[in-house]
């Protein structure tokens, strides 16, 4: 049900962003559906996810959980921190900048 709202309100006003000035209420309440639907989807997957392993496997994917999450949130620091990789460091004709040293 909850991704059913989410599909309904994208292909209304996601696709046609002219439809929400016909609605009072939608101008304030879009902006705020991209975080909850978002945050809501990764809530229930994360949910579904624990619920099967836990029955499945019981704890022994927890160790397995913790590598994982520990090599992205590093992968992801790291790249947000010297930009490898991210659209940040490509200038807007889509050529690499080059990086500044301190002088």
């Amino acid at each position: 049900m909850f991704t059913l709202i989410a599909v309904a309100g994208y292909a209304s006003f996601g696709r046609h962003p002219e439809l929400i000035s016909r609605f009072p209420g939608a101008v304030q309440f879009y902006p705020l559906s991209f975080a909850f639907f978002a945050q809501g989807h990764i809530i229930i997957a994360a949910g579904a996810l624990i619920a099967y392993l836990a029955g499945r496997a019981r704890w022994a994917w927890l160790g397995v959980f913790a590598a994982v999450y520990m090599l992205s949130l590093f992968s992801e620091t790291g790249g947000t921190r010297d930009q490898n990789g991210y659209s940040g460091s490509i200038d807007r004709r889509g050529e690499r900048r080059r990086k500044r040293r301190a002088s």
